[in-house]
């Protein structure tokens, strides 16, 4: 949704959302694994995430309906959720270094982003 604040001007300010799909997997020491005998299971989950955007830019559509937007603004994440495909569990995973592993990855993920969009098209 846009709001243009100006009837003369292409600025405009809006509210938006968006949805971010990841799947992680990556491979867990065991509980039984050693510095002289390691030993690994596979670790896999997806991650859902929502956020809302704040976006102020500039949108143009010409006569000839060659349209052109430009947005930036911070994107604030609503809600995050987990689902694990492969817990590790069956390959007697050590439980509390997924978890260490799984909140690194976790942060990674910011809970505000700065970014942008840019479009091109044709209006009619």
């Amino acid at each position: 949704m846009q709001y243009f604040p100006w009837s003369t001007s292409a600025f405009f300010v809006g509210i938006g959302g968006s949805l971010h799909r990841a799947t992680y997997r990556f491979a867990e020491d065991t509980e039984t694994s050693t510095n002289l005998a390691p030993s690994s299971t596979d670790v896999s989950y997806d991650v859902n995430s929502s956020y809302v955007g704040v976006p102020a830019g500039w949108a143009w559509i010409w006569e000839s309906g060659f349209s052109l937007g430009l947005d930036f603004g911070p994107r604030f994440r609503v809600r995050r959720e987990i689902a694990y495909r492969n817990d590790g569990t069956t390959g007697g995973v050590d439980s509390e270094k997924r978890d260490n592993t799984v909140a690194t990855l976790d942060s990674l993920e910011r809970p505000v982003n700065w970014g942008g969009t840019g479009i091109i098209g044709w209006s009619f």
